[in-house]
């Protein structure tokens, strides 16, 4: 997955290394985390398959590499797009520990669950402001269909925040008033 991030986001225009992080972080991260020891891999896979090209630059006194999609990179990311969109299966910690909680006492039980939802509301307050600063962004003008399933993207992730920290602030009072 990461390499069709990388190569989606390569899309917009060349990036370094550092960059395409640094422009995960705003935008992909709360779906999709990658590190930057993650990526260079992945630009190196997507170099030898001649999905992207890699030119030197001087930035200061730092070499830097910029990261550019290639034709066949184009194709590549086209066809994973133009593919079918599987349903996943939800993969997530909370659940599985969760699912254990039972094992622990009451007191400790509703400490994790409450120190959880501290975390959803700074996840959804944080793709919150995503949303907000994007469509201050793109406001007055007409959005590319591009930049609409961008901000859709992030409204999604606002309502999947929302929605689990009313579910574990509803299950929190359950576990309360056990």
């Amino acid at each position: 997955m990461l390499d069709k991030i990388i190569l989606g986001l390569l899309q917009i225009g060349p990036h370094s290394a550092y960059s395409l992080q640094k422009n995960m972080e705003r935008s992909t991260s709360m779906f999709y985390g990658a590190s930057q020891g993650s990526i260079n891999p992945a630009l190196k896979k997507l170099r030898a398959a001649g999905h992207v090209t890699g030119t030197e630059r001087l930035d200061g006194n730092r070499r830097r590499v910029e990261y550019e999609v290639t034709a066949l990179g184009q194709q590549a990311f086209e066809a994973w797009l133009d593919s079918a969109m599987e349903v996943g299966r939800v993969r997530d910690d909370a659940l599985v520990r969760l699912f254990f909680l039972g094992h622990l006492d009451k007191a400790a039980r509703v400490n994790r669950v409450r120190a959880f939802c501290a975390e959803l509301k700074a996840n959804k307050a944080a793709l919150q402001a995503m949303v907000q600063g994007t469509q201050a962004d793109l406001k007055g003008r007409t959005l590319t269909d591009v930049e609409t399933c961008r901000l859709e993207t992030l409204r999604f992730g606002a309502d999947y925040y929302r929605f689990s920290l009313n579910w574990y602030e509803g299950l929190l009072k359950r576990m309360e008033a056990s």
